[in-house]
């Protein structure tokens, strides 16, 4: 066995780091025989029991048994499981913004819902698209911009250039013409006034016309299909 004098480990003694016996496995309670391992350079070393116990006393062994029945009962699985949850948010920097797809926000995050948690002001994205900032444009340029709308209703000047096509009435121009008495044309010499007259291309005439009225003036759906999911940020 390794001796230790004034807090040092005498190297060219065996130092042994388990012992040989039966155990339960905490991960699934099954019984499982351990060997002695002794330490070798850097990574220990399983060595066979037969080998190991050669040349050791059984006053040894007997005094590790001793000082072995007094470490708690350890469960291995726990306690690898709760550093590796601490592992899972530590290079995770404060700020960052996630989508959740869950009921419950998890330990050390936050609901983006404009709340203040942990001195942490949490913008508000509820019920709001991302867009990606872009240094080349006043909407985008400055974190924390908002714009857009739900819904959009349309100006006379946001409607594409259109005409609209309508009937017109055609009156027939005034005349009079000396007519017979059967209904054929008058035609005679020496007649005393106008026998004919036409106003035709006579004046110009300006007519207005308006279209009838259609359109509810309604807004419209704006947004793109659409996935509900939580924006959540870290605490």
């Amino acid at each position: 066995m390794a001796s230790v004098s004034q807090g040092l480990v005498d190297k060219s003694s065996m130092v042994l780091i388990g012992i040989y016996g039966q155990g339960t496995n905490s991960m699934d309670n099954s019984v499982e025989k351990y060997s002695i391992v002794p330490y070798a350079g850097k990574f220990p070393q399983p060595v066979e029991y037969n080998t190991a116990i050669h040349g050791m006393q059984q006053a040894n062994i007997e005094t590790l048994l001793r000082l072995l029945q007094g470490f708690p009962n350890f469960d291995i699985k726990a306690y690898i499981d709760e550093k590796l949850g601490g592992m899972a948010g530590a290079n995770i920097p404060r700020g960052l913004i996630a989508m959740w797809n869950g009921v419950s926000v998890p330990d050390g995050w936050a609901l983006c819902n404009g709340q203040i948690v942990e001195d942490l002001q949490t913008p508000d994205l509820s019920g709001k698209f991302i867009v990606g900032w872009s240094s080349g444009n006043e909407d985008y340029n400055l974190i924390g911009n908002t714009g857009g709308q739900e819904k959009v209703t349309l100006s006379t000047q946001e409607i594409p250039s259109h005409v609209h096509n309508f009937a017109d009435a055609y009156f027939i121009e005034a005349h009079s013409d000396l007519v017979g008495a059967n209904g054929t044309q008058w035609i005679g010499n020496n007649l005393s006034g106008s026998n004919k007259t036409d106003r035709d291309n006579s004046y110009v005439c300006l007519w207005d016309h308006d279209t009838r009225a259609a359109g509810g003036g309604q807004p419209h759906e704006n947004r793109p299909p659409y996935y509900v999911l939580a924006y959540i940020i870290k605490l």
